[in-house]
């Protein structure tokens, strides 16, 4: 908003100024604009702390140190505005006054920025990188300001090799060829009775041998053509055939160390693991296959510490007749409580089932079938595939016997080994529950 001036008249009291209601209601709208342009439109917010300085904080601000050219900027002068920044459109460049108005540093991808001294061009670039340097030469620091081109030191290490040499191939007998990156690396090595290297105007190799044990003198890999395993008390060494010092173990075959223990014993170059626990021999078979108490189709079976002869059972042995009763806790009347088979195998033909009082009995064909079932209600059919094998309801107050023709074939799913089986009481009191199962028991 404009500033709205107040007319005061020609002269005082004179009737031609404002009215004064129109006088005031200009007065409040420049205070107006004031509050809210200093302020949050009731309360002005002070823009200079106690000292005078310009003091805002809180918000962003928009300060422009704009100047259209260079030459406007450096008008100021830089001691009297000592710290102040200035743009100056002309040049696309930030200045700031220190001494002089130096230029900061900026994004170059609108242009090159001019009149940037390096600090190292005196000592480097401006003496040195001229475009005319020798080839592979390096720039060498003389630790006084001062820069120096040389000659790369040489990559060999016998002398003979070509100062021009700035990477190398070591050649390790056996293994595959490494290059070094003669940047990063660094490679010290003795010649001696193991290290050997060779030289030529194009590379040096450096062959390095297997080192000795014991026995001393190294042998190069590459001749190892032929040896035996050597076992002492804690290592295995490799021997070569054509080595006369039986105790010599070359260094890079000694790559397994076995702790002689209970079952790990080495003995006159043989290392021996013996089986955990006790072995048997066919004597030990022999004196059970003597035994006169073996009764007519009983196999040996182990039993975990000894042979023993033990009759056919499951699939090797052919079908047999089980019979298991099994008792519940104590259930209130209405309540289900739950038992396990373990004789009738992993599958089975049910014969009969026998209970003691009222009940109502359900078997499946695993404990999540089981459980599944647990809501559904007497008399309510279960649905096919729910893994519910057979149920039975008793409604005598006394013993009740279900036999079952023709039988109803049942099986445990995944790895179950024992029946499970849902009874509920129906007895009109709390108590146990005794069901008897008969099967003929097909698998074990």
């Amino acid at each position: 908003m404009a500033k709205q001036i107040i007319n005061i008249g020609a002269s005082a009291n004179d009737g031609s100024g404002d009215p004064l209601r129109n006088a005031f209601d200009k007065v409040n709208d420049n205070f107006n604009e004031i509050y809210f342009n200093f302020g949050n439109a009731t309360t002005l917010t002070s823009i200079f702390d106690s000292n005078g300085n310009l003091d805002l904080y809180g918000k962003p601000h928009k300060v422009s140190f704009y100047y259209d050219t260079f030459a406007a900027l450096t008008a100021n002068n830089p001691g009297t505005y000592h710290g102040a920044i200035g743009h100056a459109h002309d040049t696309g460049a930030l200045y700031y006054a220190h001494g002089s108005w130096r230029k900061l540093l900026a994004d170059t991808s609108g242009g090159t920025i001019t009149n940037y001294t390096d600090p190292l061009a005196p000592y480097v670039y401006a003496n040195n990188v001229t475009n005319s340097e020798t080839s592979d030469y390096v720039l060498k620091t003389n630790a006084d300001g001062t820069y120096t081109w040389v000659e790369q030191a040489s990559g060999g290490g016998g002398g003979g090799a070509s100062s021009a040499n700035t990477f190398g191939t070591i050649a390790v007998a056996g293994q595959s060829s490494v290059v070094a990156d003669g940047s990063t690396d660094t490679l010290t090595l003795v010649a001696g009775s193991n290290v050997t290297i060779t030289t030529d105007a194009n590379a040096d190799t450096i062959t390095i041998n297997a080192s000795g044990g014991s026995g001393g003198g190294g042998t190069d890999l590459n001749s190892l053509t032929g040896g035996t395993l050597d076992v002492a008390a804690d290592s295995i060494g490799f021997i070569d055939a054509n080595d006369s010092n039986a105790s010599k173990k070359d260094t890079i075959a000694d790559f397994v160390t076995a702790i002689a223990g209970t079952n790990i014993t080495a003995s006159n170059g043989v290392l021996s693991v013996a089986a955990p626990g006790n072995t048997y021999t066919n004597a030990d078979v022999d004196s059970h296959l003597n035994t006169s108490g073996a009764g007519s189709n009983e196999f040996l079976q182990w039993s975990g510490s000894d042979y023993q002869w033990a009759a056919a059972s499951g699939g090797g042995g052919g079908a047999s007749r089980v019979s298991e009763a099994e008792t519940t806790a104590s259930i209130a009347d209405g309540s289900s409580g739950s038992v396990e088979y373990a004789t009738l195998g992993k599958s089975f033909a049910l014969q009969k089932v026998t209970v003691n009082k009222q009940c109502w009995v359900r078997i499946y064909s695993d404990t999540a079938a089981r459980t599944a079932d647990a809501s559904r209600t007497q008399g309510t059919d279960p649905s096919d595939g729910s893994g519910v094998i057979a149920e039975f309801i008793a409604t005598a107050s006394g013993t009740t016997t279900f036999k079952i023709t023709p039988s109803i074939m049942g099986w445990l799913d995944n790895s179950e080994t024992e029946v499970p089986v849902a009874i509920q009481n129906n007895s009109g009191s709390a108590g146990t529950v005794t069901v008897t199962i008969d099967a003929l028991k097909l698998e074990s």
